[in-house]
């Protein structure tokens, strides 16, 4: 703002606001404040933000400039104006995402993933490969606020773009895995290949719940991974949930018992599980096998 103003004419730059002209003032401002001066700090310049904010407005100049406005944005969403007249700094997890982050982009948003800061936007590429020319062509991009999920991303390219009607396999990140972009891809017959998934994996013992006969027509589980009928079969098909009952006898016996997910109850064993569950433990039991490694070579988001 103090720079903005400088270039107007016949604006003398008050006396507080000079040092920002300064060759030096970011260096000094900015990277050589240590930690235990960053609050007093934060605090000075704001109040000196606010006080060029109320010069500006009773001088009435630049008043339309988008320095200006970027700094009136700037104080209402992360600061307080006391009754005394000082402005103190909102507490840091109480300003919104949405807030300025950067004049040189004002549109993007702040995000915590991973254990880091993120501000800025997100890009998301789909590349198409062929595997025998080993080619590939970036055929989509999309760019959109870093809040926008990798899941999100996947649901909305498997479901509303074009390339996705032509396609036979798409190879993503464990992170794009999402139970309504999986059945979009089933309906158009797409392959998906997720390189990791987040989460227990499905050790060489343990049985996966996708391993349980579910019939087609009324999704319904009809036998167990070790051939036995249940006594009781149900699906709820608002919450897509799989459950079923199972004869004691049966499972006591069973060599399987140990690594399946059946729980005992006082009459019978029970099992109960979701469609996504289902669906994720059907792709982790494919980690490792010669197909996921080959596809999972392929940066995410690739498709052939």
């Amino acid at each position: 703002m103090v720079r903005e103003l400088s270039k107007i004419k016949d604006v003398e730059i008050p006396d507080f606001l000079k040092a920002y002209l300064e060759k030096g003032h970011k260096n000094q401002t900015i990277y050589k404040t240590r930690t235990d001066e960053e609050n007093s700090k934060l605090a000075y310049l704001l109040q000196q933000a606010y006080d060029c904010f109320k010069w500006v407005q009773e001088n009435r100049v630049s008043l339309d400039s988008v320095a200006f406005q970027h700094l009136k944005r700037l104080l209402e969403e992360q600061s307080v104006e006391t009754e005394e007249g000082v402005v103190i700094p909102v507490d840091g997890k109480k300003i919104s995402p949405q807030s300025l982050q950067n004049p040189s982009d004002p549109d993007a948003p702040f995000r915590y993933k991973a254990g880091h800061n993120h501000v800025g936007s997100v890009l998301n590429l789909v590349e198409v490969h062929d595997p025998e020319k080993e080619l590939g062509l970036i055929m989509h991009a999309d760019l959109k606020e870093n809040r926008h999920s990798d899941a999100e991303f996947g649901e909305e390219f498997v479901t509303h773009h074009p390339l996705s009607e032509k396609i036979q396999t798409l190879a993503v990140d464990g992170a794009y895995f999402r139970q309504e972009t999986i059945e979009k891809a089933e309906e158009k017959d797409i392959e998906m290949n997720f390189s990791q998934m987040t989460g227990r994996n499905v050790s060489d013992t343990d049985i996966g719940v996708n391993q349980f006969e579910i019939d087609k027509d009324t999704h319904k589980i009809t036998r167990c991974p070790k051939g036995y009928e249940p006594t009781f079969s149900v699906y709820d098909s608002e919450k897509k949930v799989y459950t079923a009952k199972f004869y004691k006898q049966h499972c006591n016996q069973c060599p399987l018992k140990e690594f399946c997910q059946v729980k005992e109850q006082k009459k019978a064993f029970h099992i109960s599980f979701s469609e996504s569950k289902r669906k994720t433990d059907e792709i982790r039991s494919k980690i490792g096998s010669k197909r996921h490694k080959e596809l999972s070579n392929y940066r995410a988001h690739r498709l052939f």
